[in-house]
């Protein structure tokens, strides 16, 4: 059996079911810990040090980050803040604890953690959001600030 989760709760507690029946199991793009089995998983601190560079290579030096705080069991979720940091250390910028802002419920926090930096005195200009649903929230965000901007300016 091959298991693809976009769910952490379905990933760990499915999976550790599944391995209780003895059925043979792969994950998908993910580990989690204290679930000892095979995993295909892509290179994710590659993808966000990509991601990054792409951003600063556009002129971007203040690059926020919103996180899953509840995902740190599984892995694709535990490298993307690391990544971000060193990969910003490495283009010798600033990874400010005031860039980074965390979500516990993805998408409604989502939306919260990206309101979070993206109306502080000094906001990010580019943000790496770190799920889909995360995105989600945080497109919100954008989408009503960019409609009072343009009702201000009519």
């Amino acid at each position: 059996m091959v298991s693809l989760s976009l769910q952490r709760t379905a990933t760990r507690g499915s999976s550790r079911r599944i391995c209780r029946r003895g059925t043979p199991l792969v994950l998908l793009d993910r580990t989690v810990r204290g679930l000892a089995v095979d995993s295909v998983v892509s290179d994710g601190i590659g993808g966000v040090a990509s991601a990054i560079n792409h951003l600063v290579d556009q002129g971007h030096a203040r690059i926020g980050i919103v996180l899953d705080a509840t995902d740190a069991p599984l892995s694709s979720m535990r490298m993307r803040l690391p990544a971000w940091t060193d990969t910003l250390l490495a283009a010798g910028i600033d990874p400010a604890e005031s860039l980074s802002s965390f979500a516990s419920l993805p998408m409604e926090d989502g939306y919260r953690a990206t309101r979070r930096l993206v109306c502080q005195p000094r906001p990010p200009t580019a943000l790496f959001t770190a799920s889909n649903l995360i995105t989600i929230g945080g497109l919100r965000v954008l989408r009503q600030l960019a409609s009072i901007i343009r009702a201000i300016a009519t």
